[in-house]
């Protein structure tokens, strides 16, 4: 069951993600995969930003499918939405929108370092 806080939904999937892993038998590597997503997401969005600012949609592409999968991976459902869109415009090679897609993944991004950091993870 996804993480609602004060009627919002939570922007990471927390008890989702334990439970899977528990459910694997590797419940031991939750905090340690997650430290990991907070240190390679970092620059996963850094590789975001200067590859549009460089209109470099390959580069965009490939910041993008790894930051989708980083994201699916520990359940934060909507970061990883947003990157996929960002991969979708990428390969299709016409950036205009992507700016605003950036945006709007630079922000579900900071709400999910922020919900990390309340966790005692980030």
């Amino acid at each position: 069951m996804e993480e609602v806080t004060l009627g919002v939904r939570a922007p990471l999937d927390l008890e989702g993600f334990r439970n899977s892993m528990q459910a694997a038998g590797i419940e031991e590597i939750v905090e340690p995969t997650l430290q990991l997503f907070v240190e390679e997401s970092a620059g996963l969005m850094a590789a975001l930003e200067e590859s549009l600012a460089a209109s470099d949609a390959e580069s965009l592409r490939k910041a993008a499918h790894k930051l989708k999968g980083s994201s699916g991976n520990v359940h934060a459902r909507h970061l990883s939405e947003l990157a996929e869109g960002l991969e979708h415009i990428a390969r299709g090679g016409d950036l205009s929108t992507a700016p605003r897609l950036v945006a709007q993944t630079r922000r579900e991004y900071g709400a999910v370092r922020e919900f990390l950091a309340r966790q005692g993870v980030a």
